[in-house]
């Protein structure tokens, strides 16, 4: 195991990128979360900003470890991305458990792929969605242009 930034806890995963379950209300992950990633932007900043939200995104492919627990689930794989002011936040689900995968700034690669496709990298994690409409297409370029400001501040 090795440490994670910033904090005392410790994970399975490596440096500052965690993929943890979110399906219970533990109060060391929530501050763990909000550590790496900030707190969540107020009920303002989200209007000013149009809402930190990405629409419903199809899982095309992703790492073994995230592959191993969507594996499990019957149902159509979907993740949808939260903003936060110095990471974002991939949640999805896998049978009754809610999965985070938290991403800071500085590790988050973001990647166009074929014309219907980007991908999202971090250290051992990687999740391709398939862009299918206007709206997932402008979230994606949303989020690099929040990371492009959040780097430039740095």
């Amino acid at each position: 195991m090795t440490r994670c930034c910033k904090t005392n806890y410790f994970y399975k995963e490596f440096d500052c990128s965690v993929l943890v379950n979110t399906s219970y209300n533990d109060k060391k992950v929530n501050q763990e979360i909000d550590t790496l990633v900030g707190t969540p932007f107020s009920f303002f900043e989200r209007i000013k900003m149009s809402g930190v939200g990405s629409p419903q995104m199809r899982i095309r492919t992703a790492s073994k470890e995230i592959l191993s627990l969507l594996n499990k689930n019957t149902n159509r794989n979907v993740a949808n991305i939260e903003l936060r002011p110095k990471g974002i936040i991939v949640r999805f689900h896998s049978r009754l458990e809610n999965y985070a995968l938290v991403i800071p700034y500085f590790k988050l690669s973001l990647f166009k792929g074929e014309k219907d496709s980007s991908a999202v990298f971090c250290d051992q994690h990687k999740i391709t969605f398939e862009v299918y409409n206007k709206q997932v297409s402008n979230f994606m370029k949303r989020l690099l242009s929040e990371k492009a400001k959040q780097i430039a501040t740095n």
